[in-house]
């Protein structure tokens, strides 16, 4: 898990065959955030919870649903943390565009 300021990121590497397996650990996970917001009169906007999956497979497995708060958490193709974006592919190109674009 990583904290910057007030976003948190919890990363989890999948080896073959394991994702129900850490789609359990990570919704236990966002479910102990969501208590220990409940507990110290945090809100956490569901909004702004995103998932992605960093794999270089032509066409990436089917991942079991996150859930935070009975809502279910959409994948996205790219992931913004700390104003650089990645891919699902692993790759900077999105963030590289972006830059251009803002040059």
């Amino acid at each position: 898990m990583l904290f910057y300021a007030d976003d948190t990121t919890i990363l989890m590497r999948v080896l073959t065959g394991g994702r129900k397996t850490c789609a359990v650990m990570l919704n236990s996970d966002l479910e102990r955030i969501l208590n220990f917001g409940k507990k110290w009169l945090l809100e956490f906007e569901v909004k702004k919870t995103k998932a992605i999956t960093l794999s270089r497979k032509r066409y990436p497995d089917e991942n079991p649903p996150l859930v935070r708060d009975g809502t279910k958490i959409a994948e996205n193709e790219t992931l913004e943390v700390l104003g650089f974006t990645i891919d699902s592919k692993g790759t900077w190109s999105a963030h590289v565009d972006r830059t251009v674009k803002e040059a």
